[in-house]
């Protein structure tokens, strides 16, 4: 990992705060605003990120997308633009606390097939330009083809676009598993899925090096970018989960590597 640069980090958790007050979220303003002043008073040890900066971050945001956002996770009337900068600032925040190897850059998703379905119309890049629309679109595309077989019942289908790398341990009977698992946790079956935004694409090999999140199993050069999104699970009480998808190549083809339910 690059060095973290304290004031970096400090900035990005100060325009946190900012962004807290904006949506008068006052209890996620104080949180952050109090890790702003450890964050100047202490040495940034990997036991301060792990025990207070990474807690913190996590529950101050998931709590803002909550305050910002209805149960199926889009956001509330008039909290469009202040939505888009929250997902700006949460990026920001984990670019200081994780700061990227290459020089980062963005690209509008407007042409991108697709891309009028993803919430925030921007994504970020690093690697070569050329490569990004086609990887943004592959994954849109999976990501739909997916979650429509899962929300249709047919697991079988949905596992099959399963990384096969991941399928070695990742077997069909613990991929059911695991989807009944959430439907449990979230009282319900999935039906529609809303894209939010997309991770860093990492859009050449040399880029790809660097793409860390992703199962060991499979290799740096397959690894592509993340995918996350609401997945309405109960339609009668609007209940959703947030999910990631991991994408990566294999031999040409598309896949989901990895996949995470995570409450809103």
């Amino acid at each position: 990992m690059a060095l973290i640069d304290t004031g970096a980090l400090v900035e990005a958790t100060d325009n946190s705060v900012a962004l807290a007050k904006r949506a008068l979220a006052p209890k996620q303003a104080a949180a952050l605003e109090k890790l702003s002043a450890s964050l100047r008073k202490e040495k940034l040890t990997p036991k301060l990120i792990k025990t207070v900066v990474q807690p913190t971050r996590d529950k101050a945001f998931r709590e803002l997308a909550k305050h910002l956002c209805d149960e199926c996770g889009e956001p509330l009337p008039g909290n469009d633009q202040l939505y888009a900068d929250f997902v700006k600032a949460m990026l920001a925040f984990d670019d200081a606390l994780r700061p990227p190897k290459f020089v980062e850059q963005e690209i509008s998703l407007a042409g991108f097939a697709g891309g009028d379905e993803v919430q925030s119309k921007r994504v970020r890049y690093i690697g070569n330009p050329s490569s990004v629309r086609g990887i943004v679109e592959k994954s849109l595309a999976l990501v739909k083809r997916y979650t429509r077989y899962v929300a249709n019942g047919d697991l079988p289908a949905g596992y099959a676009l399963i990384a096969p790398e991941v399928q070695g341990w990742l077997t069909l009977k613990r991929f059911e598993a695991e989807h009944r698992r959430a439907a449990r946790e979230f009282q319900g079956s999935p039906s529609e899925f809303g894209f939010e935004y997309f991770g860093r694409v990492y859009a050449d090999n040399a880029a790809r090096q660097f793409a860390d999140g992703f199962p060991d199993s499979v290799p740096k050069p397959a690894r592509l970018t993340t995918v996350t999104g609401y997945w309405l699970m109960n339609a009668t009480e609007r209940i959703s989960s947030l999910v990631t998808f991991w994408i990566v190549e294999h031999h040409g083809d598309y896949r989901i590597a990895k996949f995470e339910f995570a409450s809103p």
